[in-house]
């Protein structure tokens, strides 16, 4: 039976290998002193941002809740400066290639902005790009910014991955972006799933194998 068991938890583990891919600062919450409520940041700005730099033409404003709240902390970033900008990041060596990963972000928009939609467009590298879209309402407050969270799943190609996030529309006011982070789905390849079954495989073979002999033939 100690053998059963050490199978049985090895077919297990291989199933339930899910976990966080690491990305710097994600909430945004870690970069430069934020004066007056927001920064404008540049295109090539790679130390305002922990971890991240911004992308043009415009750059992005970088905000703190003094001017309005957070999806998670204290920091949050537009991803309009004086035009459509955006950040992105190198995440490096931490991707399983073919694994399966679903990137969350929380959106809302500028609430000093006019009501309607406002976009961004996701990518990472290997993966195609996809727009979202975020709908301001006059329910939207600096204090009050009803962040939505979204998903974006791909598939890894490339142990280095980089991920972007771009404002659409002509700016300044637009999308506002918190709190990004990784996860792989859990869900194992096909090269896996065959090392899962013969781990079941082996489990039946053992257990016929310890079947108990009838008291009639012994």
């Amino acid at each position: 039976m100690r053998s059963f068991g050490l199978i049985l938890l090895a077919s297990l583990a291989m199933g339930s290998g899910a976990h966080a891919i690491t990305v710097t600062n994600g909430s945004f919450e870690q970069g430069a002193a934020i004066t007056g409520g927001f920064d404008l940041l540049s295109a090539g700005n790679n130390t305002s941002i922990t971890g991240w730099t911004v992308l043009g033409p415009g750059g992005v404003d970088y905000i703190d809740n003094s001017l309005w709240g957070a999806s998670d902390g204290a920091r949050s970033v537009e991803l309009l400066g004086v035009s459509p900008g955006g950040v992105e990041q190198v995440i490096t060596n931490q991707f399983v290639v073919g694994q399966k990963y679903i990137m969350r972000f929380d959106l809302s928009a500028n609430p000093f902005a006019f009501d309607g939609q406002y976009g961004a467009t996701v990518s990472v590298t290997g993966a195609a790009a996809v727009g979202y879209n975020y709908l301001k309402t006059a329910a939207n407050t600096p204090t009050n910014m009803l962040y939505q969270s979204f998903a974006y799943a791909f598939t890894a190609t490339s142990q280095t991955k980089t991920i972007a996030f771009v404002g659409n529309g002509n700016g300044p006011l637009g999308i506002v972006l918190d709190n990004v982070s990784i996860v792989e789905t859990g869900v194992p390849e096909p090269a896996s799933w065959a090392m899962l079954l013969a781990g079941f495989g082996l489990t039946g073979a053992m257990m016929r194998r310890r079947r108990p002999i009838p008291a009639r033939l012994r």
